[in-house]
């Protein structure tokens, strides 16, 4: 027998190779599948994300079609009110006498302070507090006095925004619970709420 003539290759051995190739390759386009699926399902996230982006700022208008939002978010300037309340009415020298603040309100100064001190024992919503961002919430002043213009003028909610820096719904929300203050007060009720006199 010569050494230097090949020996053939056992089948069980050729079949064992081929079995481990086919095995390989299996893995390799198992691995490529999985790899286009994941790509896949990350365009489809990204796709989506657009999507909700794109549809955020539509509905806030920030696109570039110019279409008009629902509602615009206003930051109001609470400090900017409470200032202008202590620098017109309620500071130690203020630009109003007390005939002014009676004349705008139609109730005196010292009224006023006493429904005040009232309001604030009675309803938390009139106390001074800290909003989940941290601001001061809007003062007790503005709270009251946007309600008693309101209700000594009668003229459109929206009249007074400015002035005290806050929106409608709060407006609204500020009268309600004044006329339910002053309704759930026995004092005020009794002095403010009586049957008229001859």
């Amino acid at each position: 027998m010569d050494r230097n003539v090949p020996q053939p290759i056992p089948f069980p051995v050729v079949a064992s190779l081929v079995a481990l190739l086919f095995g390989v390759i299996a893995c390799a386009v198992a691995l490529v599948i999985e790899e286009e699926q994941r790509e896949f399902e990350m365009s489809l996230i990204r796709e989506v994300a657009i999507m909700i982006v794109d549809g955020r700022k539509r509905r806030l208008g920030d696109t570039d079609e110019g279409a008009m939002p629902k509602h615009r978010y206003v930051e109001w300037d609470r400090g900017r009110a409470r200032q202008s309340i202590m620098d017109d009415y309620l500071g130690e020298m203020p630009k109003f006498t007390e005939d002014g603040f009676k004349r705008m309100f139609r109730i005196s100064r010292q009224n006023y302070e006493m429904i005040q001190t009232k309001l604030c024992m009675l309803d938390p919503f009139f106390r001074p507090s800290v909003d989940c961002r941290r601001r001061e919430s809007i003062s007790t002043d503005a709270k009251i006095l946007v309600a008693l213009m309101y209700l000594a003028y009668g003229s459109a909610i929206n009249a007074f925004r400015d002035y005290f820096q806050m929106g409608e719904s709060t407006c609204r929300l500020c009268i309600s619970h004044f006329v339910r203050g002053i309704l759930s007060c026995d004092d005020i009720r009794s002095k403010y709420l009586r049957k008229m006199s001859p």
